[in-house]
């Protein structure tokens, strides 16, 4: 979920995950980890795919991820997710990654 952009700037759209009381202060909402998403949703509006699409088209395609899991609560979410593996990040793309990891390697 954070991957997607939905909490940016705030955001707790409602039925969220980060709108249970339990995940209130998740640790993983951090400047660090807004400013990275921020960075990775442009990356991926500027190629045209949705930050989820990113997310999960990298983990398809880089060494030593052998399992991706996705949290669609949505048929079209699940549209949006399947469709991923079909994508083929460039060598650009995946630098561009690697920049915004190598800024922010543990945002949270």
């Amino acid at each position: 979920g954070l991957l997607t952009g939905k909490y940016l700037n705030g955001a707790r759209p409602e039925g969220s995950r980060w709108t249970f009381m339990q995940r209130n202060g998740i640790f993983r909402d951090t400047p660090n980890a807004e400013q990275a998403t921020k960075q990775y949703v442009e990356l991926a509006h500027a190629n045209n795919i949705t930050p989820a699409q990113l997310a999960l088209a990298w983990c398809n395609q880089v060494d030593g991820v052998t399992s991706s899991i996705i949290g669609a609560t949505s048929i079209a979410q699940l549209k949006e997710d399947i469709d991923a593996f079909n994508i083929t990040l460039s060598d650009e793309i995946l630098s561009e990654i690697n920049t915004i990891f190598k800024n922010y390697p543990m945002p949270y």
